[in-house]
């Protein structure tokens, strides 16, 4: 079955508004019973408190975890969406083109970072076969570059193409690879008790004050709000000023929320599909194109 990266499958997922959505489901996904945590039990105080994601949110978790169990059924209700087609704007070494998918897990080009090289303005505004003649020259010569030689590869392009490249262009553009995994021989139950452990120092940080509980009651599902101009005062919660209700928001957003996202997100991963393997058919419907030397292995066997 083929793999994809973390980053392309966070991009075809991500596409999908998830506010339309309508899923049924649990979140926590069984891990938390908040009826039952001890000394916590906030669900028998305020059932409010069972869950501290807006709908938006929570849909985006389930529909996350539902994307790895079953994508299939996902891709039916929409979820997921084409890649828009990608061309080659001309401005690069290497062409843009259209995500791959792989055959083998282990592929260079599956586990490699990402790197490109701005093409020259006058290479860019000359003919194709010139673009295409550089392009090849290039990556020829790019071995320079692995050993430090910029100012090397710079003399060459300005005597052989009549070009003056600039050393902070031959740097280059460079991500990392997100890969397939999230970590190597990840342990369920220890993510588990990280995220049960989260949600315990989370409700304390709610429950400390009167102040908290109330800013949190209120705002706690609409974090969005602290993007917004406008003042977050509000007659439900008369006594704080709206930059204590920001304050305890943010605090609340940085320290709890986010890092309780992230982790449910990699315990999905984690137990449903750590290698992020999906069906040929449905990669390909999405825009996604076999990887050409994982397709020459297969040939070679």
């Amino acid at each position: 079955m083929p793999y994809i990266t973390n980053f392309n499958y966070v991009q075809i997922v991500n596409k999908f508004n998830f506010y339309e959505l309508v899923l049924e489901g649990d979140v926590y996904d069984d891990l938390i019973t908040f009826n039952t945590m001890d000394p916590y039990k906030i669900g028998k105080k305020n059932k409010d408190w069972k869950d501290i994601f807006s709908k938006k949110e929570r849909n985006e978790l389930l529909c996350f975890m539902r994307c790895l169990i079953n994508p299939k059924e996902m891709m039916e209700l929409g979820v997921f969406k084409k890649i828009k087609e990608r061309k080659d704007s001309g401005k690069y070494v290497y062409e843009e083109k259209m995500p791959c998918y792989h055959l083998y897990a282990d592929c260079e080009y599956l586990n490699s970072p990402y790197e490109n090289y701005l093409l020259p303005l006058e290479i860019q505004e000359a003919d194709e076969e010139k673009k295409r003649a550089y392009r090849e020259w290039f990556k020829q010569n790019r071995y320079l570059l692995d050993d430090g030689k910029y100012e090397e590869l710079q003399y060459r392009i300005q005597s052989r193409w009549g070009v003056l490249v600039s050393l902070q262009d031959l740097k280059g553009l460079h991500r990392d690879n997100s890969g397939v995994r999230i970590m190597e021989n990840p342990d369920l139950a220890i993510i588990e008790n990280e995220i049960i452990k989260l949600v315990g120092e989370m409700f304390d940080y709610i429950m400390q004050e009167v102040k908290y509980r109330n800013i949190i009651h209120r705002y706690g599902k609409q974090i969005y709000l602290l993007n917004e101009k406008q003042s977050l005062e509000d007659d439900r919660i008369k006594s704080y000023t709206d930059d204590e209700i920001r304050y305890v928001l943010n605090e609340f957003n940085q320290k709890y929320k986010q890092p309780l996202t992230i982790k449910l997100k990699t315990y999905y991963r984690v137990k449903y599909n750590p290698d992020l393997k999906f069906e040929q058919p449905l990669l390909e419907e999405l825009g996604f194109r076999k990887c050409y030397f994982c397709e020459q292995r297969l040939v070679n066997r």
